[in-house]
């Protein structure tokens, strides 16, 4: 992807529990919130 489209993807596997309990705190989980994109969502 990084020589077609000049991005680098990076998947980072958070439990929901893990990120409603740190989101707010921590600043790796507050930039995840606030530029990361879902990509799927286990129903």
């Amino acid at each position: 992807m990084d020589l077609k489209y000049d991005r680098v993807f990076s998947i980072i596997d958070i439990p929901e529990e893990r990120m409603e309990k740190w989101g707010k705190i921590l600043p790796f989980y507050k930039n995840v919130q606030e530029e990361g994109i879902i990509l799927w969502k286990v129903a």
